[in-house]
């Protein structure tokens, strides 16, 4: 005896209703896959920024000496004014010809006594859209520069950061000749080379040790 079956599938309904849920699951897995692909990239961010932290201080644990070369504290800066000067400016190193109120205009930087090395006073002036500044700098071993080099950041040498008239950054490094001549430099963003290998003439000025104080000079 022979049996016959006759098998039937899901009918055309049903088949159009797994299809459509088929398309709705498959976009849900991959919106999860995309989540868990997110949660992976900022937990591996977070901890690369963890160990990078934690090498900086590892690298500045116990190093105080690191800081000490930094520029100024933020709260040493203080609001600079230029005397209006009534007199001729001799560039010689003293502010004799400054005027009466000069000598109460300094500004002092650095240490609360100002005898400390790298310790020094400011003072601006003005007169005939010229801006004259002398400087008492506090320094226990003068270091000139060697014109055999290009580089002017290996002496002692006083960076001047300042906002130009067309609103760049400016940058103007003084180094010290053994003749005591102070030059000029527009210098790179990095302060080792000048950006236009020649000095600038507009700027002049004078260096003068001063004898009652070892490596004190303006």
């Amino acid at each position: 005896m022979a049996f016959k079956f006759k098998f039937r599938g899901p009918r055309l309904g049903t088949k159009l209703a797994m299809m459509g849920l088929a398309l709705l699951v498959i976009p849900w897995f991959s919106y999860l896959q995309l989540v868990e692909m997110e949660r992976l990239l900022i937990q591996g961010q977070s901890q690369a920024q963890l160990l990078t932290a934690e090498g900086i201080s590892t690298l500045f644990n116990g190093r105080e000496d690191l800081f000490n070369d930094l520029p100024v504290n933020v709260e040493d800066f203080e609001p600079l004014y230029a005397l209006p000067l009534q007199s001729t400016i001799r560039l010689d190193g003293d502010a004799d010809d400054w005027g009466d109120d000069a000598q109460n205009a300094y500004l002092q930087f650095g240490s609360s006594v100002g005898t400390s090395d790298g310790d020094f006073s400011l003072l601006l002036g003005e007169r005939a859209e010229y801006l004259y500044v002398h400087m008492r700098v506090q320094d226990q071993a003068i270091i000139y520069r060697d014109s055999e080099y290009l580089r002017l950041d290996n002496a002692d040498h006083i960076r001047l950061n300042f906002i130009r008239t067309d609103g760049a950054d400016g940058r103007v490094s003084l180094v010290f000749q053994e003749t005591n001549v102070i030059t000029g430099f527009s210098m790179d963003e990095q302060w080792r080379y000048s950006d236009t290998g020649n000095a600038d003439n507009r700027i002049q000025g004078v260096l003068k040790k001063t004898p009652e104080a070892d490596g004190f000079f303006a």
